[in-house]
C-alpha cells in the first residue's frame, strides 16, 4: 500500500509541475498587479492580451507533460487492476481508485489524481450579457449542448470523440459565468479531456488552454459587436 501512495504522490508533482505548458498555451497573468482586473484563484487566469482565432478540432492539445502523466497513471491503474483480479474483485469497482469501465466495448477511463485546473477570464461586461454571447457560440464547438442555462451562466457540452492517425480522445466543455457585481464578470472554462493512444484505454489529460482562450476570444468579440 505504501508503494501505491508513493506512485500517486508522483504524479501529483508531475501534475503540477507539468499542467501550464505545451504548445498552443495561452498567455497566462500571475497576480492581481497587472491591471487587467480580479485575479482569480484556483484556475488559470488568461490575460486579457491572448487572442486566438483558430478553433482546433484535429489534435488534442494537451500540454507537454501530459503524456507521461497518463502513461504512468495507466501503468499505476494496470497494477491496482492486477492485484484486484487476483483477489477476485470485478472490473469497476471502486478499490481501483479512479480506473473505471463503461460502453459496450468496455473501454477503460482512467481519471487523474487531482483535477486539472479551468481557465477563467474576467470581463467588463454583466453576466447577463456574456451569458447571452456564449449562448451563440457553443454550437460552434461541434459537440453537442447538454446545458445552455442563460440565467445562472451554466453551459455544458456533450464529449465528441476525435481522431488522427496516432490517437483517438474525447473531449467536453464546461463554462461557468460569475456574478461579480454591476457591469462585471468572470467566465471559467474547463475542457475535460481524455485521450487514447493504444489498447483502447482513455486516460484523463491535462488541457494546454488553447480552445479555452479560442471560447475567450470570441466572448470578448462577442461583447464588442453588442456594445453601443
Amino acid at each position: 500500500m505504501k508503494i501505491m501512495i508513493r506512485k500517486d504522490s508522483l504524479i501529483f508533482a508531475v501534475l503540477l509541475m507539468t499542467a501550464c505548458t505545451g504548445p498552443g498555451a495561452p498567455q497566462l497573468r500571475h497576480s492581481a498587479n497587472d491591471g487587467e482586473g480580479p485575479f482569480i484563484q484556483n484556475c488559470k487566469n488568461v490575460s486579457s492580451a491572448t487572442k486566438v482565432n483558430n478553433y482546433i478540432t484535429n489534435y488534442y492539445l494537451s500540454t507537454w507533460g501530459s503524456v507521461f502523466v497518463e502513461g504512468t497513471r495507466e501503468q499505476l491503474m494496470e497494477s491496482f487492476a492486477e492485484i484486484a483480479a487476483a483477489m477476485g474483485i470485478p472490473a469497476g469497482n471502486p478499490i481501483l481508485n479512479g480506473s473505471t469501465w463503461h460502453g459496450m466495448l468496455a473501454e477503460r477511463v482512467n481519471h487523474l489524481p487531482v483535477p486539472p485546473l479551468p481557465f477563467c477570464r474576467p470581463y467588463d461586461a454583466s453576466a447577463w450579457e456574456v451569458s447571452q454571447v456564449i449562448e451563440e457560440i457553443l454550437p460552434l464547438l461541434g459537440n453537442g449542448v447538454l446545458v445552455s442555462d442563460k440565467e445562472r451562466g451554466v453551459f455544458i457540452t456533450n464529449f465528441v470523440e476525435r481522431h488522427h492517425s496516432a490517437a483517438r480522445w474525447r473531449d467536453g466543455y464546461e463554462i461557468n459565468v460569475i456574478d461579480e457585481g454591476p457591469g462585471q464578470s468572470v467566465v471559467v472554462i474547463l475542457r475535460t479531456l481524455y485521450i487514447s493512444r493504444s489498447h483502447g484505454v482513455f486516460n484523463q489529460a491535462i488541457s494546454v488552454g488553447h480552445n479555452e482562450a479560442w471560447i475567450m476570444t470570441q466572448i470578448a468579440e462577442g461583447l464588442k459587436r453588442r456594445s453601443p
